[in-house]
């Protein structure tokens, strides 16, 4: 009997223990799956941009600030509609005293001021600003759509499959993986910010972009998440 009373108890603790890890509210990660988007880079690579900015049209060429580099879009902005044919452009300053339009800024000592071509019923445009952003892609509709549009305007990075990294220090519990939520009124999306400057530890940052049906965002203070051990010597201008 007493034998029997101790199987039973075994029983009843695994059991436990295996809800527990199921349902542990200490659990390191709160995993989400990837995005599955594919950006379609192939009108500006026919037009030759990501080789030179001869591709431009002439109003394009003398404006004030003029675009020094065209990039291909990351898959990450494949979920933005409609689908246009669109290039990432920076124009990097190291004067901090002057403006550049732009949807958002990056960089360090360098400051990279972000803008979009778009090309709309075979005319190119150069977007930089946030509220051309929202006059394009307004009204958002899909939380695909909501994830990609808060990558495009905020510079922001999706990360996934963060369990990848044990080794990393940890900030946060639990690392929020990136996702996009409808509540019926406006999306949520977790991104971080992987722009690492000055010398370690290099600390990346996790940010809740809010973004509204019309395309307005605001962003929440962000919290540190992670930092990899193996740079914290590293210095970055």
């Amino acid at each position: 009997m007493k034998r029997a009373l101790v199987l039973i108890s075994f029983a009843v603790l695994l059991l436990a223990s295996c809800r527990l890890s199921q349902f542990n509210p200490f659990k390191s990660v709160e995993e989400y799956p990837a995005p599955e988007f594919t950006a379609d880079n192939t009108r500006f690579y026919e037009l030759g941009c990501f080789e030179s900015t001869d591709c431009l049209p002439a109003d394009l060429k003398t404006i004030e600030h003029p675009i020094g580099r065209i990039y291909p879009l990351d898959n990450t902005l494949g979920g933005l509609d409609p689908k246009l044919p669109m290039a990432k452009t920076e124009t990097m300053s190291l004067k901090y005293d002057i403006v550049i339009p732009a949807v958002y800024t990056e960089g360090c000592r360098g400051i990279f001021y972000v803008r979009y071509l778009v090309e709309v019923e075979g005319e190119m445009h150069l977007i930089d600003s946030a509220q051309g952003m929202q006059q394009l892609y307004a009204p958002i509709e899909s939380e695909d759509e909501a994830l990609s549009y808060a990558v495009a305007a905020t510079g922001l990075t999706p990360l996934n499959d963060l369990e990848q990294n044990p080794l990393y220090k940890r900030y946060s519990r639990p690392l929020i993986e990136s996702h996009s939520t409808f509540d019926g009124t406006q999306f949520t999306v977790n991104l971080y910010d992987t722009n690492l400057c000055g010398c370690g530890p290099h600390v990346v940052s996790m940010t809740t972009v809010t973004v509204q049906q019309d395309g307005s965002i605001s962003k929440s203070e962000a919290v540190g998440a992670f930092s990899d051990p193996e740079t914290d010597g590293l210095c970055v201008d």
